[in-house]
């Protein structure tokens, strides 16, 4: 086996999540800056790699795969490749909602349906951190110890 030297440029594995996902540059910043044959390559590497990665008996060719990541970039402009990359992984991983039964082949409709879900994976987080939010303000507001007192003198000051 011959790795040549793509593990020492790899992204540690527990970077790739959705918290780095949604604070990253979108694909829509990117095009700003990189040219979008690069954007595209990058996704396209990213696709090989999951299709390498499930042993697929029927791959995707060249053109699919171009294809594919074009149609990424144009569906999914506010992802990040980050985020592409945390729902492959999750598909690897097996994790839910993809804990389904594997395909025997890839295509690019099916790569949009995985993207679509993580699309809900990332409302979710964003929603849930920000009621995680309200909760630490109200505990730490209660916390004080002067809010604290407050209250115990309101609750005092209601029973007499």
């Amino acid at each position: 086996m011959n790795f040549s030297g793509d593990i020492g440029n790899r992204i540690p594995l527990a970077e790739i999540n959705v918290e780095n996902a949604i604070a990253e540059h979108r694909i829509v910043h990117l095009k700003a800056t990189f040219d979008l044959k690069e954007i595209v390559g990058l996704i396209a590497i990213q696709i090989t790699d999951l299709q390498d990665f499930l042993n697929i008996k029927e791959r995707m060719n060249a053109r699919q795969i171009l294809d594919t990541a074009e149609m990424i970039i144009e569906a999914k402009p506010e992802f990040s490749l980050t985020a592409i990359q945390d729902c492959f992984n999750r598909i690897k991983r097996a994790e839910y909602p993809y804990d389904g039964p594997l395909f025997n082949s890839l295509d690019g409709r099916k790569l949009m349906e995985a993207l679509n879900k993580y699309d809900t994976i990332m409302l979710d987080h964003i929603y849930n951190t920000d009621e995680q939010k309200k909760i630490n303000e109200k505990r730490s507001v209660v916390d004080h110890p002067d809010m604290f007192k407050r209250i115990i003198k309101k609750i005092q000051k209601d029973a007499d």
